[in-house]
């Protein structure tokens, strides 16, 4: 019989990212993720090989949301305004989550 998954991908993602925003990247390790999902920290390696693979993971999921967060800008013949709105989105996005932020650009 095969063993049952109790958590999936996206949900270690979306977790340790919160984790991440309310402690730091630092204090985040995969027995506290797994304690988190209510596992144990093996069940997470069907996942990811390693933290770094986590945390690449995370990388991708944040650098991703900003990149569709700048194409949402809407498209302007003045380049200054644009480039503007622009830099107002990605100075939201590193207001809002600021350690995925360092995570990403750290």
């Amino acid at each position: 019989m095969p063993y049952p998954t109790r958590i999936d991908r996206e949900t270690t993602i979306a977790t340790a990212r919160d984790l991440i925003e309310q402690h730091g990247v630092e204090w985040l390790s995969l027995a506290k993720l797994a304690e988190q999902l209510g596992v144990k920290a093996p069940s997470l390696y069907r996942h990811f090989d390693s933290k770094a693979v986590l945390l690449k993971a995370i990388n991708e999921l944040a650098l991703e949301e900003l990149i569709a967060a700048l194409n949402a800008v809407p498209a302007d013949d003045d380049v200054r305004r644009r480039l503007s709105a622009m830099a107002d989105v990605w100075r939201a996005f590193a207001q809002r989550c600021p350690n995925v932020y360092m995570l990403l650009y750290g």
